[in-house]
């Protein structure tokens, strides 16, 4: 009975903590979880929410890169334990698919390179186990765009590190942007990315078209403001 209760007690926290990350409501999140991930340092329910808290300060601190690198740096290794504690866990694989993605903006060339395949591997896990969740299919249409625009440097490393080095298209990212605006067409990252895709494949009143919708949405946080602000600054190239 004492063990029951407390499992119902967590499962109410848990509730709570996912709901003030419904409303945005990311530092009392982080506060909360740090809290809880030192109780129980091997929950892998606490601990990828811990690592989603992380990236979900990041992302309203992207001006300040040192703080957004130490909580990316950070959010990573509570992603990595909580994969390592369960595999069969969709959020789990769609938390360290992000987390691992985001790392590769703070990583030398060689490592980003020899983490490409991982972040594919586990957002296609991700979209095995969460095939309504908008996130992952947005994940690998990222992966897809940075892996077909590679340049020539870094082919020639992929190359040299792998027998077999990741490889993508323009195509192959557009339909995974476009099935992740088919379960969620106001997701602001899927928009600016479609934007952006469109205009690598040289299709300015298509990339236009996805900037403008980006435009027109209402911020909810900052790293929504953020978006749009990329959007403006993009829609004047197109």
């Amino acid at each position: 009975t004492h063990k029951r209760r407390r499992l119902k007690m967590a499962d109410t926290l848990l509730l709570s903590i996912d709901e003030w990350y419904r409303n945005n409501q990311y530092q009392k999140c982080f506060d909360e979880l740090s809290l809880l991930v030192a109780a129980h340092p091997d929950d892998p329910q606490l601990l990828y929410r811990f690592a989603r808290a992380h990236f979900d300060l990041a992302m309203e601190f992207q001006d300040d890169f040192n703080y957004e690198e130490d909580k990316i740096r950070n959010g990573f290794t509570y992603a990595q334990k909580a994969l390592d504690l369960d595999q069969t866990d969709g959020s789990i694989q769609k938390w360290y698919a992000i987390m691992l993605g985001c790392l590769a903006d703070f990583l030398s060339l060689k490592e980003k390179i020899l983490n490409a395949h991982k972040v594919r591997e586990h957002a296609l896990k991700a979209v095995e186990l969460l095939p309504t969740d908008p996130i992952p299919y947005h994940v690998l249409a990222e992966w897809c765009k940075s892996v077909a625009s590679v340049g020539w440097i870094e082919r020639k490393i992929a190359a040299a590190l792998f027998a077999t080095p990741p490889e993508s298209t323009y195509e192959e990212a557009l339909k995974f942007y476009l099935k992740a605006d088919e379960i969620d067409p106001v997701l602001p990252a899927n928009l600016l990315g479609l934007g952006e895709l469109y205009a690598l494949m040289k299709n300015k009143a298509e990339a236009r078209k996805w900037f403008q919708k980006l435009i027109d949405l209402a911020p909810r946080n900052k790293a929504d403001e953020f978006l749009i602000k990329q959007a403006i600054s993009r829609i004047k190239q197109c």
